[in-house]
């Protein structure tokens, strides 16, 4: 396997010149999603096409069971799992409060999971509206 890379040279992926000669549109349109995947980015660099992939497959998890179990399962000990998210308060923007969920049903899904909650924030904490909690893998 080669060398890891160098995070003091970051900046270089996702300089202009390399941009144009590899273009996050073209990327995407090689994959071929059609919606219907799960997609795993290993070696993500500074994550330069991320968010292009991203828009190409839903961000909503269809098997929450199923992905919460993968997650704990590549997390390494003491890996995080964070989340953030729509708090269960009234609030100008975002979804109807009946489409979220609050603080106390987050812990109790990392609970389930086998994570430790290290820090958790109501909203209006951290963020305005939504909640925030780092857990970690034991």
């Amino acid at each position: 396997m080669a060398d890891a890379f160098d995070p003091r040279h970051a900046g270089r992926l996702e300089e202009p010149v390399r941009l144009e000669a590899l273009p996050r549109g073209t990327v995407v349109a090689l994959l071929r999603l059609d919606g219907a995947e799960t997609v795993v980015e290993y070696g993500a660099g500074t994550g330069a096409y991320t968010l292009a992939v991203a828009e190409a497959v839903p961000h909503h998890l269809y098997d929450q069971p199923g992905a919460l179990a993968k997650v704990v399962r590549l997390l390494r000990p003491g890996g995080l799992f964070v989340v953030v998210d729509w708090g269960d308060h009234e609030r100008p923007v975002g979804p109807p409060l009946d489409h979220v969920l609050g603080l106390a049903a987050v812990r109790d899904i990392i609970s389930g999971m086998g994570l430790e909650v290290m820090v958790d924030h109501e909203p209006g904490t951290d963020l305005p509206y939504r909640l925030v909690v780092v857990a970690a893998k034991p």
